[in-house]
C-alpha cells in the first residue's frame, strides 16, 4: 500500500512542485508578517498543515474527476486501479484530523480559520450542490475553486501574527487577494493547449476563450496578482521590476504560444505561468530580505 501511495503522489502530487510552492507562500506571509513575529516551530508547523490541505485538495479532485478519468484519462492511478475511491476518502479523513490537531496543539487560534477553511475546501469537493451547472462553466469552477487561497492566506496571516481575523489589517486581506490572483493564474494556464492537444469533449480555457482570450485571462490575474501585492508591501523599484519582468516573459510566451500554436510552445506557456507563481511571491519574500 505504501508503494501504491509513492506512485499516486509521484504521478498526481510531485514533491518537488508542491514543496518549493507551498515554502513560498509560506515564506512570503513570514515576509508580510515580518520575521520577528513568530518563532521557527510556528514556521514549520504552519508548513505541515498546509501541505496537509494542499495534498488533500488534490484527493478530493481525484474523486471528483474519478467518472471522468475512467473514460478520458484511464492511464491515471485511480483508474488503472493503483488505489482505491476508499484509500484516499480514509486518507481525506485522516488529513482532516491531523490538521485539526496540529493547529489546536501549536496555534489554537488559527482554528477560527482553519475551520472555514476546510468547510470551503468540503464544499469544494462537492461542487456547492451545483456541479452540473459548474461543470458546464469551466472559469467559474475554477475561480470558485480558487477563492479557498484567500482563505489560506488569511489562515497564514492569523498563524503569524496570533491575531483574529478580525483583528488583521488590511494590507493582509489585499494580500489574500493576490494569493487568488497568482494561483488563478496557475490554474488558468495549466489547461490552456495548442490545437493538436485539445481532447474532444473536454473543455479548456483555450477552447472557450481562444487561443488570445486565454492569454489575456490568464495576463488579468497576473496584474492582479502582482498589484495587489505591491498594495500589501511597500515596494521598492527593483522589486516592481521584478515583477514587471515576470509578466513580460509570461506575455511573451503567451504570445510565441498565440502565434505557433505548437505543443512546444504551449508546454513552454504552462511551464512559464507556473513558475510566475513561484517568482512573483519571491518579489514579497524580497521586501524582507531587502
Amino acid at each position: 500500500m505504501l508503494s501504491n501511495w509513492r506512485i499516486f503522489q509521484r504521478e498526481r502530487f510531485p514533491l518537488h512542485n508542491h514543496l518549493l510552492l507551498i515554502l513560498a507562500l509560506l515564506l512570503a506571509h513570514v515576509a508580510l508578517a515580518g520575521f520577528s513575529a513568530t518563532w521557527a516551530w510556528s514556521w514549520v508547523t504552519l508548513f505541515f498543515v498546509l501541505l496537509s490541505f494542499f495534498f488533500r485538495m488534490r484527493l478530493f479532485d481525484e474523486i471528483k474527476d474519478y467518472a471522468v478519468d475512467c473514460e478520458k484519462n484511464p492511464s491515471r492511478p485511480l483508474p488503472r486501479g493503483v488505489l482505491g475511491v476508499r484509500d484516499l476518502q480514509r486518507a481525506i479523513l485522516i488529513l482532516f484530523c491531523f490538521e485539526l490537531a496540529l493547529t489546536g496543539i501549536a496555534n489554537p487560534i488559527a482554528l477560527v480559520m482553519l475551520l472555514p477553511a476546510q468547510g470551503y475546501s468540503f464544499l469544494m469537493y462537492r461542487e456547492f450542490f451545483i456541479g452540473k451547472f459548474l461543470r458546464r462553466h469551466l472559469t467559474t469552477y475554477a475561480v470558485s475553486h480558487t477563492v479557498v487561497m484567500v482563505l489560506l492566506s488569511a489562515l497564514c496571516s492569523v498563524w503569524l501574527l496570533e491575531r483574529f481575523p478580525w483583528q488583521l489589517e488590511t494590507r493582509n486581506w489585499v494580500f489574500a487577494i493576490g494569493c487568488f490572483g497568482i494561483f488563478n493564474v496557475f490554474e488558468f494556464g495549466r489547461k490552456t493547449f495548442a490545437k493538436t492537444e485539445e481532447q474532444p469533449g473536454i473543455d479548456s480555457y483555450s477552447t472557450i476563450w481562444g487561443h488570445s482570450g486565454a492569454v489575456i485571462l490568464n495576463m488579468s490575474q497576473g496584474l492582479l496578482g502582482l498589484g495587489a501585492m505591491g498594495c500589501a508591501y511597500p515596494f521598492y523599484s527593483f522589486q516592481w521590476l521584478l515583477g514587471s519582468v515576470v509578466l513580460i516573459v509570461l506575455f511573451i510566451a503567451g504570445i510565441a504560444y498565440i502565434l505557433m500554436n505548437t505543443t512546444a510552445a504551449a508546454k513552454i506557456y504552462r511551464s512559464i505561468s507556473g513558475a510566475s507563481i513561484l517568482f512573483i511571491l519571491c518579489v514579497g519574500i524580497l521586501y524582507a530580505v531587502y
